[in-house]
């Protein structure tokens, strides 16, 4: 069996939605669909010689650009060929460096499953592999899916949209790098986009703004002290750091950064906060008011369930691939 990469990246769906028991969908070659055994929806990864398709997209942005009578376009070449252009020329730069990129698919509904597989079939499924949920089941619950089927060293959670070039990648790589001796090899590296506030406030309505503010209130009081932006996309993770906090993630919808960060400050493991470049893509936003309305329930759900002993920081037990 060849050696695990020494990065994976995982690249989730932004679909949001009610939180459902996932199902996967499976094709071997490309043709037939095959449903893999519940097992396997508890993390673990299917035996070689399975594809597992799907390919991410926003929601909000396939429905604008598809309009009726057509089906929505798949807009996932634009990230992923900046990615794997990325990936390929450190490799042959560097050939002792080795990757693979995991896209994670949240019960979309449009054809960009065909496109994602042509990456499998362009780089190979040691480089890409395509992992899809029949049924929505919300941003965390995709990511969490991704990270415990990763086998690289160290493991970057990277959104769809593309809003983070993804060169950046160096600076929160930077970022792992200025923590080390790192604790039982565990360290998180997150992007940040707290330096472009001033910007964004300046652009916002006055409602969106105070929305904004009082998140970043309800975060700082009842879960994350030492980190700004808990919510930016583009986080690095060494293995460990990231298997021993997605085993006990769960919350499955928007607020699962916080969650994450939450259980790597109580488990003390290191994290630092990494400026990186950032793009407002169109589409991709949350509906304001209902949807900060239900991160701030998610935040105080997450505080008091730790509290009371009904979440316990333990690490579940998943089979991944070594």
């Amino acid at each position: 069996m060849a050696a695990p990469p020494s990065f994976a990246a995982v690249v989730p769906d932004l679909r949001s939605g009610p939180a459902r028991k996932p199902e996967l969908a499976a094709r071997r070659g490309g043709a037939g669909k095959r449903r893999l055994p519940h097992r396997w929806s508890r993390g673990s990864l299917p035996p070689p010689g399975y594809g597992v398709t799907a390919a991410p997209v926003p929601a909000r942005a396939r429905r604008r650009a598809g309009g009726p009578g057509r089906p929505p376009p798949a807009p996932v070449p634009l990230m992923m060929d900046e990615a794997l252009d990325y990936l390929e020329k450190r490799q042959k730069r560097d050939p002792s460096f080795t990757y693979e990129v995991i896209v994670v698919d949240d019960g979309s509904k449009d054809q960009t499953t065909e496109v994602a597989m042509k990456y499998c079939k362009k780089y190979g499924s040691d480089k890409v592999r395509v992992l899809s949920l029949v049924k929505n089941r919300g941003k965390g619950g995709a990511v969490r899916m991704g990270v415990l089927s990763c086998r690289g060293k160290k493991i970057l959670m990277a959104d769809a949209d593309g809003a983070t070039k993804f060169a950046d990648i160096e600076k929160v790589e930077e970022g792992l790098k200025h923590l080390q001796p790192w604790p039982n090899q565990m360290a998180i590296s997150c992007g940040s986009r707290a330096h472009l506030e001033k910007d964004s406030v300046a652009k916002r309505s006055y409602f969106r703004t105070l929305l904004m503010y009082g998140f970043h209130f309800l975060v700082w009081f009842l879960c994350v002290k030492k980190i700004r932006d808990t919510q930016c996309g583009f986080k690095l993770l060494t293995r460990e750091a990231a298997l021993r906090t997605f085993s006990t993630l769960h919350v499955e919808r928007w607020a699962f950064d916080v969650e994450l960060l939450y259980i790597a400050q109580h488990l003390r493991i290191p994290i630092a906060e990494v400026a990186v470049n950032w793009t407002e893509i169109e589409g991709s936003k949350l509906v304001p008011f209902w949807s900060w309305l239900q991160m701030g329930k998610d935040l105080l759900f997450i505080r008091l369930r730790y509290m009371t002993g009904a979440w316990q920081l333990e690490t579940r037990k998943y089979k991944t691939l070594q």
